[in-house]
């Protein structure tokens, strides 16, 4: 087969990813990532000029199994280390180039989500039949049944026997597995065992599950299923043995959230102390319908013990907690990646009404004052809960907040108050953005300076008002353009982000007149590929900046002459200017001289739509003028460019080959506790049934805590906005070790306000994936639990941009 152009070859390449499907019945095919990425560079696919390198068979031999050449190593991950493409794809590339080393995957109808599926790792399970084992190959979207049915032709079972499927690991009775359900909810482990079980002659089941004395009994003889699991975790990946206290939590499958939240509770000492001495039994509730009829309690009764017990070590498995919690609350039932907060809320909630003393409930009616009589209404409001709910949930985790609404149409004031388990500090206002912005002056030699700007959602496109906000943060008067930087590519779209993208930065450049039009400029040169220093790709190698023109049909020799004005300041001088790492890196990246025979570049501009075309602005207004789809590209003698200067100020994350921003700003917990009390104005979505004129209407509400209770849980609301558009403010919360609270508690009390710092659940990344760690004291020393492992840990390691939700205990002082 005869290759094409390399222009037709990157055309059919897009297009064949454009229509990519793949299927059951043709299965898929791996392709180096390295190879990919060599070859796309060599086509120009990104719509850059080819790169001269040379394109060999695609070489798959770095990622394949040692042992077995047709499948892929277990330690090489999709997207990194290589790619899926459907028959298509393969057919073609494979009838260009050829291949050392072809890899076909099979594809499997996950009837659940009803789409195809590439299987691209199997595990070996030892089956175990009576006596008898024996090893079998299998894949996570196998079923159970597919299990039992190959066992039947392993042992020479008859067809009419019953049988089960029993998760075995290490000979203990884990789990029964659901015929129907998929191996990947298991979360098994490589080489593990799986029993098929059976009815002896009395039609009893072979293996029979502990009851709960007789695992407690292997409990304190330190070989229950789960301390049988960690052993095997442990010896495969060289976890530390543990101390009571001192334990990490497997991983089930996307679990780092439950397993943040319940190290939590699992180091809240009075509702430890409460499990681990027994005193819980004597309130066990199974009639109660809003629990779990005693099976969350009970579950988490069993990681207590194994916790804190001298006989347990490694991490310990949650199976059985993670599957209580599953039954009593649905969303979490599955391997999904869900909020620890949340997973905090509905486990304290469950676990009290499981050990609810309220057998009956009576029905209450709230109790509504006007702000008169406040103590007597909290009073009588607190008694009223306590009618229906009485635990050790409530004994110590309930608090009682207070909300006043003011209705503006009969101007009457209605006081409420309500139990709380956890108190939620908002970070901004409601209907406010905070936003990380990069000053970008007009002198091109200035290097940018970071603030966050407060900003309303519905002012979010008022350019006056963010010149405004920006002046006050310099010091001095300017006029801006806001933007959102693409750090993969340089582009730009003029106006603020509205997705929230780690490779979009929020940029305000410097102008001198709204009367102009602005057009963004970027200079081209080569960089060398992430994957092979020896391959360069044509790429821009500055931010860009912008030109101001009268007028936009300028021909090319005048933009050149703008741009050459604009470029004086970093022509034929060199600085001597700290870099960061960063910079420093990416500038070892760009190719300073031509190739061998072949001539700098002489200086040119040019305009490519192309690679412009997501360079928007807003609608024309009397606020600024910018160029609409027109951006200037520059080609130059790279030798001739003070590139100290032009490289200052590239992005941490430019090109995604290094760490994200984050915020370095900092903001005291006490605001967060005057945010939470400020008085705000409820919008037309939110509306509120005013109980004296009978109307709905958008009232004045103003929240406080009128009584705190023994142990205070603070939910940092780091998250706003919905759906696709959730933002995580990553502002460091400076938040004390000890904390006072009088100064935020509305109410009387005769107990002690202070507080000491316990635990914290922290999340990195972006809402809906990331990962959940926790860090909690154990015997006055902090520890690190990061899903498995646990490592010694400090306050200071605690309190970081990271942290979610705080954990303090009521102290005497």
């Amino acid at each position: 087969m005869s290759i094409p152009t390399k222009e037709e070859q990157a055309e059919r390449l897009k297009n064949l990813e454009r229509t990519s499907s793949i299927s059951v019945e043709d299965g898929a095919y791996i392709i180096s990532a390295k190879w990919m990425i060599n070859y796309k560079a060599a086509i120009g696919f990104n719509q850059f000029d080819p790169a001269n390198v040379e394109v060999g068979p695609i070489d798959n031999s770095e990622i394949a199994d040692p042992e077995n050449k047709s499948r892929v190593a277990k330690t090489k991950g999709e997207n990194t280390d290589f790619y899926i493409v459907d028959k298509t794809e393969w057919d073609v590339l494979y009838g260009w180039y050829g291949c050392n080393n072809i890899i076909k995957l099979e594809v499997v109808m996950d009837e659940v989500e009803n789409k195809p599926i590439s299987i691209v790792y199997y595990q070996k399970l030892t089956v175990v039949y009576g006596e008898e084992k024996k090893d079998i190959e299998v894949h996570k979207y196998m079923y159970a049944k597919d299990i039992l049915a190959k066992a039947r032709e392993l042992f020479n079972i008859p067809a009419d026997k019953q049988l089960q499927l029993i998760d075995y690991l290490n000979g203990n009775y884990v789990a029964l597995m659901d015929e129907d359900s998929y191996l990947k909810r298991y979360n098994l482990i490589d080489g593990q065992l799986i029993a098929v079980n059976y009815k002896d002659e009395n039609d009893e089941w072979k293996i029979k599950k502990p009851t709960q004395v007789e695992y407690l009994t292997k409990l304190a003889m330190g070989s229950t299923p789960t301390t049988a699991a960690s052993t095997t975790m442990r010896s495969r990946y060289g976890y530390d043995e543990g101390k009571p206290g001192r334990h990490g939590f497997n991983n089930l499958g996307n679990t780092c959230y439950f397993n943040s939240g319940t190290q939590c509770l699992m180091h809240t000492m009075p509702l430890i102390q409460y499990f681990v001495d027994g005193r819980w039994e004597q309130w066990i509730n199974r009639e109660n319908k809003l629990g779990s009829h005693g099976c969350l309690a009970t579950a988490f009764n069993s990681i207590c013990q194994q916790m804190w017990s001298d006989n347990t070590s490694g991490a310990i498995r949650p199976s059985e907690l993670k599957a209580a919690i599953g039954g009593f609350n649905s969303r979490f039932s599955g391997y999904e990646q869900h909020d620890s907060h949340e997973l905090i809320l509905f486990m304290l909630d469950g676990i009290h009404e499981d050990l609810n003393r309220c057998k009956v409930k009576p029905q209450v009616e709230p109790v509504i004052g006007d702000g008169a009589n406040d103590e007597a209404i909290a009073d009588e409001s607190w008694k009223r809960c306590k009618l229906r709910n009485d635990s050790i949930i409530v004994d110590h985790f309930y608090g009682l907040l207070r909300s006043q609404l003011l209705c503006p149409n009969c101007q009457k004031t209605t006081v409420v108050f309500d139990p709380f388990l956890t108190v939620e500090l908002p970070l901004a206002r409601e209907n406010e953005r905070k936003i990380h912005v990069s000053f970008i002056p007009k002198d091109i030699k200035a290097k940018w300076t970071e603030f966050n700007i407060n900003i309303r959602t519905s002012e979010i496109a008022n350019v006056n008002l963010i010149s405004k906000l920006v002046s006050e943060k310099l010091g001095k008067e300017v006029l801006c353009i806001p933007a959102a930087l693409n750090t993969e590519n340089f582009s730009i779209k003029f106006g603020f982000p509205d997705t929230y993208e780690s490779r979009l930065q929020a940029v305000v450049f410097e102008i001198d007149s709204q009367d102009k039009f602005y057009v963004p400029v970027l200079i081209v040169g080569s960089v060398a590929s992430q994957y092979n220093p020896n391959y360069f790709n044509a790429q821009p190698i500055t931010p860009p900046f912008l030109i101001e023109v009268d007028d936009l049909s300028l021909e090319e020799d005048k933009y050149k002459d703008i741009v050459l004005e604009r470029l004086k300041p970093v022509l034929d001088t060199k600085s001597e200017i700290e870099l960061t790492e960063d910079a420093k890196n990416f500038l070892a990246r760009i190719k300073k001289e031509p190739e061998e025979g072949q001539e700098a570049p002489e200086f040119a501009v040019n305009f490519q739509k192309d690679y412009w075309k997501n360079v928007q602005s807003p609608k024309p207004s009397k606020h600024v003028k910018c160029a609409s789809a027109n951006g200037v590209v520059v080609t130059a003698d790279i030798s001739k460019l003070d590139m100290n200067v032009l490289v200052q100020n590239v992005p941490s994350n430019a090109y995604g080959y290094s760490s994200k921003h984050t915020s370095t700003d900092t903001i005291p917990l006490d605001r967060c506790f005057n945010l939470f009390s400020t008085v705000d104005t409820l919008d037309e979505q939110n509306q509120w049934h005013c109980p004296h004129c009978g109307q709905f209407v958008c009232a004045d509400k103003k929240m406080e805590i009128w009584r705190c209770p023994e142990v205070l849980v603070i939910h940092l609301k780091r998250f706003s906005g919905e759906g696709y558009y959730v933002k995580k403010d990553s502002t460091l919360v400076d938040f004390p070790e000890e904390l006072d609270m009088a100064p935020y508690i509305r109410g009387k009390t005769d107990q002690s306000t202070h507080y000491k710092l316990y635990a914290v659940s922290e999340h990195m990344g972006s809402m809906g994936g990331g990962h959940y760690i926790a860090h909690a004291i154990v015997n006055g020393k902090w520890y690190k639990f990061d899903d498995s492992s646990c490592y010694e840990s400090s306050y200071e390691d605690a309190k970081s941009p990271l942290a979610y939700v705080l954990f303090y205990q009521r102290i005497d002082k």
